[in-house]
């Protein structure tokens, strides 16, 4: 298969790639005669590939299911058309899927399974170099994982870190980078700062050293909770991204922890709000009062609760086999 990973308008120039991938696919399901295709998340695709599929009279499940909850709600219809049944990883995804006439299963998260083996804090800090911080308290700084975020949102946060060090003296900052972020890019900016390590593609269970995180909105929001990490959810798109964002898109918060807990229980900096000194101000209020701290913690709690115990990959593999059949 060639390379289809693709963000905002790379998908123009990848739409024939993907149609003739969509088309090898049902070619192969035809002469496989595959009775049951089981379509995993990436929907721009893989809703498409649905309809194929239940025009040639293939069964289709779909798990991890396009975000209808946050904009173009009115897939559901063509979802209801197109699938015999959905298999969700969010518990509100349940009830709003079956509103709409679809057979749905909630199997819980895949995040719980991957941060569930957390290593003591001693031999994560070794092996992300940061032995000689272990006493203090140390802050994520989590601009994303694309270039495009990190080149907006890290001037920000590093202007952020100096204030914060101001008014508390006993934090480091801890600066993690996806595989697909330049190291040499963010090191320039970054320069010879003392206060702040740069840690390239660190482990799984890398949160469970931080004391609080400044996060960008989506998927990271959701780990920290997984994990007890206080933090602040921050995000700042293009000012055209934002305007069309705003009258497209459906859901009161942007950070996923917020929208599951369906309350705002880790406070959002959103565009013109996401400033050097709104950041500092929230989290030195943080980390002064304990007392928020823990009632934020006791929130994710709840969050992490409502994902589902550990083992939904097993569950969601156990929910396609109890649909298969074995007649022809």
């Amino acid at each position: 298969l060639p390379d289809l990973a693709s963000v905002g308008l790379d998908w123009i120039w990848k739409v024939f790639q993907f149609r003739k991938v969509g088309v090898e696919l049902l070619k192969i399901c035809k002469r496989e005669e595959i009775g049951t295709l089981v379509l995993v998340d990436f929907p721009g695709f893989n809703l498409r590939v649905a309809t194929a599929a239940k025009k040639a009279g293939i069964r289709v499940i779909y798990y991890i299911i396009p975000q209808v909850w946050a904009w173009r709600a009115g897939r559901l219809k063509r979802m209801k058309r197109d699938l015999d049944s959905a298999l969700v990883i969010f518990p509100f995804e349940k009830p709003l899927l079956e509103a709409a006439g679809i057979e749905t299963e909630f199997v819980g998260h895949p995040l719980v399974d991957k941060l569930s083996r957390v290593r003591d804090r001693s031999t994560v800090l070794d092996e992300h170099g940061l032995r000689d911080q272990g006493g203090k308290r140390l802050i994520g700084l989590l601009p994303g994982s694309r270039n495009r975020e990190v080149d907006r949102l890290l001037p920000v946060l590093l202007e952020a870190a100096i204030r914060i060090q101001k008014e508390v003296s006993d934090v480091h900052f801890v600066l993690p980078l996806a595989s697909s972020i330049s190291l040499e890019r963010v090191r320039s900016q970054v320069g010879d700062s003392k206060s702040i390590s740069i840690v390239k593609n660190p482990s799984d269970d890398f949160r469970s050293i931080l004391d609080f995180s400044i996060t960008k909105s989506g998927t990271s929001t959701l780990e920290n909770a997984v994990m007890g990490v206080p933090q602040i959810v921050i995000y700042k798109g293009r000012p055209l991204d934002a305007w069309i964002a705003r009258r497209v898109v459906r859901v009161q918060w942007l950070g996923l922890v917020n929208l599951i807990a369906g309350r705002e229980i880790c406070p959002e900096l959103l565009q013109e709000d996401c400033t050097a000194e709104a950041i500092t101000a929230k989290t030195v209020y943080f980390l002064n009062d304990k007392g928020a701290i823990n009632k934020m913690v006791e929130a994710m709690a709840q969050v992490r609760a409502s994902l589902g115990e550990s083992g939904a990959s097993e569950r969601a593999a156990k929910a396609v086999l109890s649909r298969l059949t074995l007649s022809p």
